[in-house]
């Protein structure tokens, strides 16, 4: 019997000199966060628990206290709800296992983490933060009254915590709600690096297009001329073919903007000076240009031919028939046709392409708006600020993003499967 009771004494002994205490200091912009409920934890073990003083200050004796690395979460009762906070991950103790939580600190990083979503005054006021000295629950004013005073709190938070509504018990805590801005603002980052890199090759193969096609001019005209086309017709070719070489200037000016914000450098200043002014020229040419092709076109093509082509017979009607068209004359018109078909059937499915690409980033970001509504949502629940017709209207908002989602994802999946047959 003398032999367990030594080992009790023993045991008993070994874990008094274990014991360690943690002290914390809590404070918001300088003024103590005052009577809130204090745990420690090693990740999901409890290892202590305590309630700040006047002056921020909790002492907390912990029995295993196996590392410097804590984290600390903090619970509040207030009049009409409990607020709640978590560290997760920074506070690390001294040698005397002391540690000053500035809770400024914290809610300017998620601030900034929410990619100002959440103003740093709105974070605190969620975790029950003020900058001031004032506090909703009781507090000592003395050593003497301090363990009845403490009691009473207890008391009172007990009584409150039990008529917490069901919107409180699913309210996610800030720093999990920044948690979910940040990833937020990690996919709107992603999309437009996404985004860039779908322009950029956009460019590139409209550039190897427009270089392609101003070869294809360039030997259409020659042929044209040789047939002995009017010298409109030759003209409105010659239009054609230059404002496809402006316009592969344009694609290339483009792609050298969009190369450096890829690249994520910035052009040299007088290099994008001078190639905003250069757009804006090619602009101004390409319209001269196309206002010369229309009236070209009202007049149509002149009589007279370039070159040695005989001189067709005109009916009395001055039209021909088809039997009276030369050979040559119909295998033109029929391989005018052909191209013009083969250009239609080339354009259409680079539209269908791009169509799809558009759609992919629209998709891409119909999805992160629906993201940032529904945790604006659930925030809102969870304060219970917003009157019920702005949530309903809220909600209806993310129904019709659902909706429209799934319509574009239809729409992809048709254009994808068209692409296949």
């Amino acid at each position: 019997m003398k032999k367990i009771l030594s080992l009790i004494s023993l045991s008993l002994l070994i874990c008094g000199i274990n014991a360690q205490t943690v002290r914390l200091k809590i404070t918001y912009k300088d003024y103590p966060v005052q009577n809130s409920d204090i745990t420690i934890k090693i990740g999901d073990a409890s290892i202590g628990k305590g309630r700040t003083d006047n002056d921020g200050e909790v002492s907390i004796s912990c029995s295993n206290l196996i590392t410097k690395s804590i984290d600390v979460y903090g619970s509040k009762t207030t009049s009409n709800s409990t607020k709640t906070w978590d560290v997760k991950g920074y506070v690390n103790l001294d040698g005397n296992n002391f540690y000053h939580l500035k809770m400024e600190v914290f809610a300017k990083e998620m601030s900034e983490a929410s990619g100002g979503f959440l103003s740093e005054s709105a974070i605190a006021a969620g975790w029950g933060l003020a900058a001031s000295g004032n506090n909703d629950s009781p507090t000592t004013n003395n050593s003497g009254n301090s363990s009845s005073s403490n009691d009473e709190n207890k008391s009172s938070q007990s009584g409150t915590t039990t008529s917490k509504t069901n919107d409180d018990d699913d309210e996610k805590s800030t720093f999990e709600t920044a948690k979910d801005l940040k990833q937020t603002a990690a996919d709107m980052k992603q999309m437009q690096e996404d985004n860039l890199k779908i322009q950029q090759q956009n460019l590139q193969q409209d550039i190897i297009r427009f270089e392609k096609k101003i070869i294809k001019d360039d030997k259409e005209i020659q042929k044209a001329s040789s047939e002995g086309k009017s010298i409109n017709a030759l003209r409105r070719m010659e239009i054609d073919k230059q404002i496809d070489v402006l316009t592969l200037e344009k694609k290339n000016i483009q792609l050298q903007d969009v190369n450096a914000k890829v690249a994520k450098t910035d052009l040299p200043f007088e290099q994008k000076k001078a190639n905003e002014l250069r757009l804006d020229k090619i602009k101004d040419e390409i319209e001269v240009l196309k206002e010369e092709d229309k009236k070209l076109k009202k007049i149509g093509d002149e009589p007279e031919k370039v070159g040695n082509s005989k001189t067709s017979e005109i009916k009395t009607t001055g039209e021909k028939t088809t039997e009276e068209k030369t050979n040559k004359e119909v295998k033109i018109e029929e391989s005018k046709e052909e191209v013009t078909l083969k250009k239609e059937t080339e354009e259409e499915a680079k539209f269908q392409a791009k169509n799809k690409q558009m759609l992919k980033l629209d998709l891409t970001e119909l999805k992160v708006t629906l993201k940032k509504k529904n945790l604006n949502f659930k925030i809102q629940s969870g304060a219970g600020t917003q009157k019920e017709e702005k949530m309903t209207e809220l909600k209806q908002e993310i129904v019709n993003l659902e909706f429209k989602i799934i319509k574009y994802e239809k729409r992809i999946e048709e254009l994808e499967k068209a692409e296949t047959k």
